[in-house]
């Protein structure tokens, strides 16, 4: 019986996928690509303040987006270069706050 079950562990697992044909969707999903939507101006509301525009980063930044937590690896590791490294002994400069509650 341990001889039979081992042959067909072998086959399905090895023999079969090299017999078997590619599969092909039938009905394959469409995908509109979508136009690049120009970035929308900040608008204010009761509870935002501006305060002054953000200073430019530097021209030899590179930076990544973090669309997930921790980050675009998951790993809170971040590739960026040529940002601070120490905080400015005055403390950083506010650009915008929102009033809670």
């Amino acid at each position: 019986m341990h001889a039979l079950s081992s042959f067909f562990f072998v086959y399905f697992l090895f023999l079969l996928p090299l017999t078997a044909e590619p599969w092909l969707d039938p009905a394959p999903p469409k995908v509109t690509m979508l136009k690049e939507q120009p970035t929308p101006a900040p608008q204010s509301f009761d509870r935002l303040t501006f305060h002054q525009a953000p200073k430019p980063l530097s021209k030899a930044a590179i930076t990544n987006e973090w669309m997930h937590f921790l980050g675009p690896n998951y790993d809170a590791t971040s590739l960026e270069t040529h940002l601070l490294h120490e905080w400015p002994a005055t403390g950083l400069t506010k650009v915008w706050e929102i009033k809670k509650g």
